[in-house]
C-alpha cells in the first residue's frame, strides 16, 4: 500500500485593483506558483508594469515552525518595479518592498500598478 501524500492546502490571491486583470479574479495557487504579466500560473497581462516573470510564491517548511507545518513564501523573481506585501495599511511603504516575504490571510501584495490579496482556507 502507497504511503498517503500530504495534504496541500488551498490557498488563492484576488485581485483588488489594478489593470493586471479583472477585479475579482481569483487564481487558486499551486505548490508553486508564478506571477507574470506574459508567463505564469497568475497571469495578469494587462499591466505594462508587470514584469514578464515577476515574483512567485511557493509552499515551503515553515522555519523554526512546527513539524510538518507550512507556510507560502512570496519571492521577487529579479522585478524591473519590485513586490511589496504587507498589511492593508502599510503595503504600499518604501519597507514594504521584499524579496521573500511569508504570507498571512489577508496580505496585500502589490505587483506593479496591481494589487493582490492572499487567503489560505
Amino acid at each position: 500500500m502507497a504511503a498517503p501524500q500530504p495534504q496541500i492546502p488551498l490557498a488563492w490571491l484576488g485581485v483588488v485593483s489594478g489593470p493586471g486583470a479583472e477585479r475579482g479574479r481569483t487564481f487558486v495557487l499551486l505548490p508553486e506558483a508564478i506571477i507574470g504579466r506574459n508567463a505564469g500560473d497568475v497571469l495578469l497581462s494587462g499591466d505594462p508594469t508587470v514584469s514578464g516573470q515577476h515574483a512567485k510564491v511557493r509552499l515551503e517548511p515553515k522555519e523554526d515552525g512546527v513539524e510538518g507545518e507550512q507556510v507560502f513564501v512570496l519571492y521577487d523573481l529579479a522585478s524591473a518595479n519590485g513586490t511589496y506585501a504587507g498589511t492593508r495599511e502599510n503595503y504600499r511603504e518604501d519597507n514594504s518592498r521584499t524579496f521573500r516575504c511569508e504570507l498571512h490571510d489577508g496580505d496585500y501584495i502589490l505587483l506593479g500598478e496591481t494589487v493582490l490579496t492572499f487567503w489560505r482556507a
